[in-house]
């Protein structure tokens, strides 16, 4: 089945800051990609988000473990389960980083 690559709001994490903005829009995905910044302070986590309107983020884990980001590699998550995610530092980033997110839709 063909797929379409749909380009997502970047989440980025500002200076000073441990935690990302929010994003969404991803209901009909089938994988979302996330492509890391080349440098990070902290090691970033995923947190999700099970409701469209709820702030009850938890971190994301595949096969008991966290899902974590590598500075200056792309993520591929193949199965979206949630409404809403951010991503979360350990520290606070030294300076803004952006993680652009794309999602593949079949058509």
């Amino acid at each position: 089945m063909p797929q379409h690559i749909v380009p997502l709001p970047a989440m980025t994490i500002v200076n000073g800051s441990s935690y990302s903005n929010v994003i969404s829009l991803f209901d009909d995905a089938t994988a979302l990609t996330i492509f890391s910044p080349a440098s990070l302070t902290g090691v970033v986590t995923i947190e999700t988000e099970p409701t469209s309107t709820g702030s009850n983020f938890v971190t994301l884990q595949s096969g008991g473990t966290d899902v974590t980001l590598p500075a200056g590699k792309s993520t591929v998550i193949n199965k979206v389960g949630w409404h809403q995610m951010r991503l979360a530092s350990a520290s606070a980033e030294a300076a803004a980083r952006a993680f652009p997110v794309n999602k593949s839709v079949n058509v």
